[in-house]
């Protein structure tokens, strides 16, 4: 006899998995051995990871690209030997064109209106509408459509995320290439589902599970 059937718990592990570290770029931490995954019900799962960072001594910060979109920021903690952990934040905002006027405004801004280059400071935003002071008309105050800039040029000094990061200010007491730290979190939309089949023997004494 063959019996069908699929897993159903509840506040327990449904599956843990190990994962192997995915290709960064030279400067990004490297992960030291592969991800382990806990996957529970609700799309919940426990990711624990360890990376080699690099430090240098005293005050400094360190930073990890594209951790998942849906992490829970709160239950994020790095633990290492060799740093101290002084802050802790998750950036989550990219770019789009709203966050862009909105993390620059008050800042200077160069822009091309009617074939002509303008410089002037962002100090308004409403909708598609911008309030910019032009550097040659002082006193002067300018409301422009977004749609009526060709061009728009800003300064690089406060760069939005191109991935959801988590950054961490740290102490080091030392210099090194390599120092390992463990990073763990939880993070939603992870599902997993399994299907077995028991086979009865002709005793009906045991059952052999797949």
């Amino acid at each position: 006899m063959r019996l069908l059937g699929r897993t159903s718990l509840t506040g327990i592990p449904l599956l843990a998995l190990a994962l192997t570290a995915p290709a960064q770029g030279a400067d990004a931490p490297a992960r030291s051995g592969p991800a382990r995954i806990t996957i529970y019900n609700n799309e919940f799962a426990l990711v624990s990871e360890t990376y080699l960072f690099r430090t240098a001594k005293g005050a400094g910060r360190i930073s990890l690209e594209g951790v998942p979109r849906r992490i829970d920021s709160t239950s994020v903690r790095l633990k290492s030997d060799g740093f101290r952990v002084l802050r802790q934040s998750f950036r989550y905002d990219l770019w789009n064109a709203e966050r862009v006027f909105r993390n620059f405004l008050g800042d200077s801004i160069a822009y091309r209106y009617g074939g002509k280059r303008y410089q002037g400071r962002l100090v308004g935003v409403d909708g598609d509408d911008l309030f910019i002071e032009r550097r040659d008309s002082v006193g002067v105050l300018t409301m422009m459509k977004r749609s009526q800039i060709t061009e728009l040029e800003f300064p690089s000094k406060r760069a939005l995320a191109t991935r959801p990061s988590l950054v961490w200010d740290i102490e080091s007491p030392a210099a090194k290439e390599k120092v390992p730290g463990e990073l763990s979190y939880i993070t939603s939309g992870m599902q997993w589902t399994a299907e077995y089949s028991a086979v009865l023997d002709e005793s009906e004494r045991s059952v052999a599970l797949t």
